[in-house]
């Protein structure tokens, strides 16, 4: 199990759950960077998930996280790891 990275603590048990990404905006505990860093891999993570076998659209929810996901780096000043997708220039 991997551990959290502020607390050191178990994952499932450092009490840091996200439900958007306004979530992580809204964190008075976390450093900018901290926040991009998140973000970042929630994006990464959110587009791996959303390939789908015959290059069919991802479902909506997945669209609107990531739609959210891009607006909360832009709200930070930061851009998206993944230059040419769209959202992201």
């Amino acid at each position: 199990m991997e551990n959290d990275r502020t607390t050191g603590q178990p994952r499932e048990r450092s009490g840091f759950e996200l439900v958007s990404p306004k979530d992580v905006l809204s964190r008075n505990d976390l450093t900018r960077e901290e926040k991009i860093e998140l973000l970042k891999q929630w994006e990464l993570d959110l587009r791996a998930g959303m390939q789908t076998p015959a290059g069919e659209p991802p479902a909506p929810p997945m669209q609107s996280t990531l739609a959210e996901i891009l607006d909360s780096l832009n709200a930070l000043d930061a851009r998206s790891n993944l230059v040419g997708h769209a959202g992201t220039e």
